[in-house]
């Protein structure tokens, strides 16, 4: 009986070996995928006397605000980050891939076609003397040039080289609110 059980589970094994079942390689879309926001090159492990280290970015994050004219007119829209999207390990943030490409599959033009996108931190945020403060930002070229890959890549169902993209492309850059300002009014963001 126990060769017959172990005969069992060894052809049960050399079954679903070299078969892969992830979503990417049947064709479909995982809806589950994570977009990595991760600190550029260079970013300063501790910080300094005006920007915050990539950890104290990814720990002190509330939301991320962008504009996209193409949806939302010239309106400033955003979205928070729960602590499951914070990886202090990494450290990262993650947004759901859903941000990009819905759970049915359809390509979703909000965040990826966005310009100005920032991350801001919140002070006193019960109280009537909330500060809302600019801690770090994704440039519009990093946007720009990951929405180009992710179409090209979604156009032909490519999600392999969609999720590669959502680990990899979105970087940010530590700045303050004023450095942003001035960013802004130069339009070199």
């Amino acid at each position: 009986m126990k060769k017959i059980i172990l005969l069992f589970l060894v052809s049960v094994l050399f079954a679903s070996c070299g078969k892969d079942n992830t979503p990417a390689s049947t064709g479909k879309w995982d809806s589950n995928a994570m977009i990595n926001l991760r600190p550029a090159a260079g970013t300063k492990a501790l910080g300094d006397s005006m920007h915050l280290s990539a950890l104290e970015i990814v720990k002190q994050t509330a939301n991320l605000k962008f504009i996209n004219v193409a949806v939302y007119g010239n309106q400033v829209v955003g979205r928070g980050f729960s602590e499951v999207q914070r990886d202090t390990v990494s450290p990262m943030l993650k947004m759901w891939g859903t941000d990009i490409i819905d759970q049915e599959g359809n390509y979703v033009p909000d965040f990826i076609e966005a310009s100005d996108c920032v991350l801001q931190r919140i002070f006193n945020g019960d109280k009537p003397n909330m500060v809302i403060d600019t801690i770090a930002y994704i440039p519009n070229s990093v946007l720009r040039l990951a929405e180009s890959q992710i179409k090209t890549a979604y156009a032909v169902k490519d999600y392999t080289t969609c999720y590669k993209i959502f680990n990899d492309a979105f970087i940010f850059i530590p700045i303050t609110g004023k450095e942003w300002r001035a960013l802004k009014a130069q339009n070199l963001q």
